[in-house]
């Protein structure tokens, strides 16, 4: 019958079994509670070695004791612009006013210089740009009442559609650009278009707005949505969101075409659902969120930054069997040098 306490490493069996029954349980379970502890200690102490750098705390949670960021690989190219780089100045575009200026005095000798003398060399252009004084364009459709010389019934004139909403196309397109570009409230973008633009609308005016935004770029959107169905790879992510004081969640699926987005309240598969099928069968990138468990292995492509983070997060914490973690970030790494 197999001894149901088998000899610990370098304790000879033949040793072991003339101790007693009681001793042996002794030292097993001595041995079994310090093993868990050596695992406690290796596990904290991981913990406590944990930076921006090895998982997916944000740089600004790491401790004074937390490494340097590891320096980027030089790419043999001195630093600020390059040589033949375009740069990002102003077109120049023909001036509204022209502003002439003439020396009046000599710096050297003091004598009065005429407006009329010529040129000694081409002139030095410097353009200003401002922006005009913002007052509206305000439109009055005056509707017509006549009676039918027929029938003698009362006949109005219609409104076109674009006076129908107090606010013209312009204001509207820049209601829906202000909330969902630059996600200024409501009522901020009241306050903007009243201070800057001389232009009162009302808070309800610019919710109207916005609305109005949304449902003229929903065959936009459905077409957006409908490539990222089709695209061959699909990067998707989910991070928190804030919407009316609750939490909510912003979905992103990017292609290298187009970027669709959905706020849901779901951060699983019925979030996902509403980005991408699980019918999908392209290559899906993303974290190791279990949501996208549903999509097989051969479709999966697991983010090289976060699998970056585990690597140097093994390669760091000094267990025995880890080296090759340590081995495989310089060409992990290197993959990422442009």
């Amino acid at each position: 019958m197999d001894d149901p306490l088998p000899p610990p490493d370098g304790i000879p069996p033949d040793v072991w079994n003339t101790w007693p029954l009681a001793a042996r349980m002794l030292i097993t379970t001595l041995i079994q509670q310090v093993a868990a502890l050596t695992m406690r200690v290796q596990e904290l102490e991981q913990r406590l070695a944990q930076t921006s750098q090895n998982s997916s705390k944000s740089p600004s949670s790491d401790p004074p004791s937390a490494p340097p960021r590891p320096a980027k690989t030089p790419r043999g190219r001195p630093r600020g612009g390059q040589p033949d780089h375009p740069g990002a100045t102003r077109a120049r575009r023909e001036p509204d006013t022209i502003v002439p200026l003439h020396p009046t005095a000599c710096p050297q000798c003091a004598t009065t210089l005429a407006p009329t003398l010529p040129d000694a060399t081409p002139p030095q252009t410097t353009q200003v740009w401002d922006l005009p004084p913002i007052t509206p364009i305000v439109t009055d459709y005056v509707q017509h009442t006549v009676c039918c010389p027929t029938c003698a019934a009362r006949v109005t004139a219609a409104l076109p559609p674009e006076a129908r909403t107090g606010y013209g196309p312009r204001v509207t397109a820049l209601v829906g650009h202000l909330h969902g570009t630059y996600h200024l409230s409501y009522r901020a973008i009241g306050d903007l278009l009243a201070d800057g633009a001389d232009l009162p609308i009302g808070l309800g005016s610019v919710v109207t707005s916005t609305q109005r935004v949304s449902q003229a770029l929903a065959p936009l959107a459905a077409a957006i949505h409908t490539a990222v169905h089709t695209a061959a790879v699909v990067h998707i992510d989910a991070t928190s969101w804030r919407e009316a004081g609750q939490r909510r969640w912003l979905w992103a699926a990017t292609t290298d075409q187009v970027t669709s987005f959905r706020i849901t309240t779901s951060r699983g598969r019925a979030g996902l659902d509403t980005l991408l099928p699980a019918t999908f069968d392209g290559i899906v990138g993303s974290d190791r969120w279990n949501a996208y468990n549903r999509y097989p292995a051969v479709q999966r492509q697991l983010c090289w930054a976060h699998l970056t983070r585990n690597l140097r997060a093994l390669a760091e914490g000094g267990m025995r069997d880890s080296p090759w973690a340590r081995d495989l970030l310089t060409p992990v790494e290197s993959m990422f040098i442009a």
